[in-house]
This record gives structure tokens, C-alpha cells and sequence, in this order.
């Protein structure tokens, strides 16, 4: 059989031996070429290739599901761990997933990033060994208590037993007026530990209330109370609606609110904006495979706004030219691990 799925197609074949009412042998494969999906986690064209046949494991005979699949120039929101009792049944596993270009994770609530990497899942469905990593390329950002952090590195490792669920690796950090905060989160993704430190030192406490309350904090009311919770639930599962909604409409790679001023100097007066809950919001379009378009404006500050150009080199290596006020700023990133 064979079709097509948006601009995509997909071809397969296969045979089924019958030993009376039971399966005796089978043997189907299915191709895939930049199928058209759209979904609330996967959106973009997907490639590869699967094979269903029976094979022996251990003197057992079970079902075999191999082959690859092909992710690229789509966006994919990783969905909530399900939380269930029940046994998968028993399937042996030889399969490899490809990260290719432009792979962007993206969830309004927590992160925005593309990644790269390779994993292979092998053993069986009960007993899966897997191996390899996805990690974040440049630039990538997770939104914590709606303060965006950026990314230095991010890794998620396949190496755990039994388990198909990665280790987290991840350090980011952010610049506020009274302090630089650091993030980070490592563990199991089912039981991650997130670690706050900042410079000057802080407790994990401090930091919290640093991040949730802003000015507020800085005129020296720092008891968190509920209402204050209250606020800062709403300001996050609202604004990430806002985020979606907008991001979606203009058909941008990036589309932000966060709080703080997003401006690349520190040249707002902190005694006049005591009483100033000050915002951001950035978007961002690659207007070519290298090339992304930013713009950044300042909201309830002084109107300040930048824009720019980012230009990726490749995953190590960029270049930035953005324009504040009358000042130029000109950016050299590396990532260099040692």
C-alpha cells in the first residue's frame, strides 16, 4: 500500500504466514518521506523506516520492531510522563532516532531550544537498553517561575537501565539587577532535582523569592505569602497561552514574555522603578538556515527596544550584531567543552 500525507508519502508492504488461526511468520516494513503530521506534541515533516518481523530473544519468540527515524525542521513539545501500572507487552527493540537540523523543542511553559543528537533503543520493551544523547545547541532557554534562563549546557543522556526515560544535565543561568542566579537540573527526567545558587550568595529561599516577588523584594517586602503565589501562577499559565497563541499567529521561530527589562545594559534607575512590575518580550525568525531576525521590547519600563541579527556558524560557534538605543552591541558565542 502506499499514500500521501500532506505533502508527504509513505509506502508499505509485507507477508503474513498462518499456521491454522495462529501467526507462524510476518514480516512488514513501512517507509516514510516527510509525512505531514500536526499534533499537540509533534509538528513537521517525518521520515524513516520500520520493520515488523518475529525474531528469537533468549530462545523466546517475540516481535521485532526495527530500523530509524528521521527528526528535522520540526517542533516537538515532549508530553507529560504517563503514569500507569500496566506492562507493555514484550516486543524486542533495534531502533535508532536521528536529531537532525532544526529540530526546536519548544513548551511556552518551560523551554524553548533546538537539539541535536542520536539515541538507539534496543533490548526489549520491558527491558529496554538504550544509549547515546540529545543536547541543546546555542541558545536555548527554560523559563523557571517565568524568568528565562539561558542555556550553557544541556544534555540528556539515554544510560539509565531499564528504563527508556533519560538523565538530565542542565546549567543555565540569568542576570538581574541585584543578582546573577544560576539553574540547575540534573536526575532522571522522572526526578529531576533543581538547584538554585546565585553570586552574591544567596539562599535557595532568597533566590525564590527574588525570582517571584522582583521589586517588591528589592524594597525589602520578602515574605511570600499566597497571594503572592497566587499572582505568579497566573502571570505564568496566562502569559505561556498569550506566548502560544502569538507565536503561532505571526509564524515566529521565537516569541517570549519574561520579566526584567531584556535590556543588554543595566541603565534603568532601580529607585524610580520600585513600583514598576517591568516585562519583555522577544521574538525571533530565521529568515534563512543560519540567520535569525530578533527584536526585543521593553513593556511598562522606559520603551527601551534592540534588534539584531544571529548568525549560527554551525552548533559551536555564532556570531551576533544587534542595536540598542544608539548603541551597537556586537556578539562572539563559543561552546567549548573540555
Amino acid at each position: 500500500f502506499s499514500g500521501k500525507m500532506g505533502e508527504g508519502t509513505y509506502a508499505g508492504q509485507g507477508t503474513l504466514k498462518m499456521n491454522g488461526l495462529t501467526p507462524a511468520s510476518y514480516d512488514f516494513s513501512l517507509t516514510a518521506d516527510k509525512l505531514d503530521i500536526e499534533s499537540d506534541f509533534f509538528k513537521g515533516p517525518l521520515s524513516g523506516q520500520l520493520r515488523v518481523n518475529n525474531d528469537k530473544f533468549f530462545g523466546l519468540e517475540l516481535p521485532k520492531i526495527s530500523g530509524q527515524i528521521d527528526l528535522a525542521d520540526c517542533t516537538i513539545s515532549v508530553p507529560a510522563i504517563p503514569n500507569s501500572d500496566g506492562e507493555l507487552p514484550d516486543i524486542i527493540l533495534d531502533a535508532d532516532v536521528n536529531v537532525g537540523d532544526r529540530v526546536h523543542a519548544y513548551s511556552s511553559y518551560l523551554y524553548d531550544m533546538y537539539l541535536t543528537g542520536n539515541v538507539h533503543f534496543g533490548g526489549t520493551t520491558r527491558h529496554p537498553k538504550t544509549s547515546g544523547s540529545v543536547s541543546v545547541k546555542r541558545g536555548g532557554t527554560i523559563n523557571y517561575l517565568k524568568t528565562e534562563f539561558n542555556v550553557r549546557e544541556g544534555t540528556a543522556y539515554f544510560n539509565q537501565v531499564d528504563s527508556f526515560l533519560p538523565s538530565i544535565t542542565f546549567l543555565a543561568d540569568t542576570r538581574l539587577t541585584q543578582a546573577k542566579v544560576f539553574l540547575s537540573i540534573t536526575g532522571p527526567l522522572d526526578n529531576m532535582t533543581f538547584t538554585l545558587k546565585s553570586t552574591p550568595e544567596m539562599s535557595q529561599s532568597e533566590i525564590i523569592r527574588l525570582l517571584t516577588l522582583r521589586d517588591a523584594y528589592k524594597a525589602g517586602q520578602a515574605n511570600l505569602d499566597a497571594g503572592d503565589l497566587l499572582i505568579v501562577g497566573l502571570q505564568m499559565s496566562f502569559l505561556s497561552e498569550v506566548e502560544d497563541v502569538m507565536r503561532n499567529m505571526l509564524w515566529l521561530d521565537r516569541f517570549t514574555i519574561a520579566r526584567g527589562s531584556g535590556s543588554a545594559f543595566d541603565t534603568h534607575d532601580e529607585e524610580s522603578n520600585k513600583a514598576i512590575d517591568v516585562y519583555h518580550v522577544e521574538m525571533g525568525k530565521y529568515i534563512s538556515d543560519k540567520v535569525m531576525f530578533k527584536y526585543t521590547q521593553q513593556i511598562g519600563g522606559d520603551d527601551t527596544h534592540r534588534f539584531g541579527l544571529q548568525y549560527d556558524m554551525n552548533d559551536r560557534f555564532g556570531l551576533s550584531l544587534e542595536k540598542e538605543a544608539q548603541k551597537f552591541i556586537v556578539g562572539l558565542e563559543a561552546r567549548i567543552h573540555f
